[in-house]
Formats: structure tokens, sequence, C-alpha cells
């Protein structure tokens, strides 16, 4: 790991740790913040982008869980690297098999709903999917049939 790498790292972690559960950095410079829980900050990312995809290539991302569903959005968005608090191990096949850099502070077998009850909702909807643009699809259905997504 390059020390450029190594201090945007250092920057997202201390963003993560600040209550922020997505954040985006062009170089050393953060370009996007959110606090909200779930796959909706980079979704709604990835969709604010989806016309021109390139503005946002090689930016480096941090967030709080990235798990299977949120390791497609990153696909496409072709980062510099990913940094996630918690990463799900079904992500990591993921993100090497599409190149992608990626950092972690711990894994976890199984990304949870929200109550702890059950799997992920997003986890489920990609888990027989292997395109990212597919994964798109699936997650914004899922968004829209809990209506998160309006």
């Amino acid at each position: 790991m390059n020390e450029n790498i190594l201090d945007i790292e250092n920057k997202i972690k201390e963003a993560l740790s600040e209550g922020f559960t997505f954040v985006v950095f062009d170089g050393v410079k953060v370009v996007h913040l959110d606090k909200r829980d779930g796959i909706l900050p980079v979704f709604e990312f990835v969709k604010n982008h989806i016309d021109d995809l390139s503005t946002v290539f090689n930016f480096s991302y941090g967030d709080k869980i990235v798990g299977k569903a949120a390791a497609f959005l990153f696909v496409l968005l072709k980062p510099r690297f990913v940094y996630a608090k918690t990463l799900g191990e079904n992500a990591i096949a993921v993100l090497k098999n599409n190149n992608l850099e990626f950092y972690y502070g711990e894994t976890t077998p199984i990304i949870k709903s929200r109550d702890g009850k059950d799997r992920c909702p997003f986890e489920k909807a990609v888990e027989d999917t292997n395109s990212p643009t597919e994964a798109l699809k699936k997650i914004e259905q899922t968004l829209l049939n809990l209506k998160i997504l309006k």
C-alpha cells in the first residue's frame, strides 16, 4: 500500500469513526459524506452518476458495512480502492473477481438485516447474481419493495 492510499484510508477511518457511514474521496479531497445506514447512500451515489460513471472512476470509497450487494455497486464505480469497516465474506469474492483493491477492519460471514434476525434483504436479492448491472436492478427493486425508494 503506498503512502497516499494509507493517508486516504486513515481519513476514511476517521470519518467512519465520526459517525459517517459512506465517504468518497477524489484524491485526498472529500467529495461526499453520508450518515445514513444501509445500502441507500452508495446506491444513490451510483444512480446520481450512472449517466457518466467515468466522472467518478478512480475515486476512493469508505463504507461502514460492505456486503455482496454493495460490492457490486463499487464494481460499477471502478474505484481506486474501497475501505470497509466491516466486510462480508461474500463481498470479498466480488471485489477480487473484479480486480478491485480493498481494505477492511474486520470480516463477517453474514450481513444481517437491521433487526439482526435474518440475512440482509439486499444480500438475498443478489445472492445468485454475478453481474453488477443485474445487481443494481435487483437492489433498486428491493429498495422499492421495502418502500425505501418511492
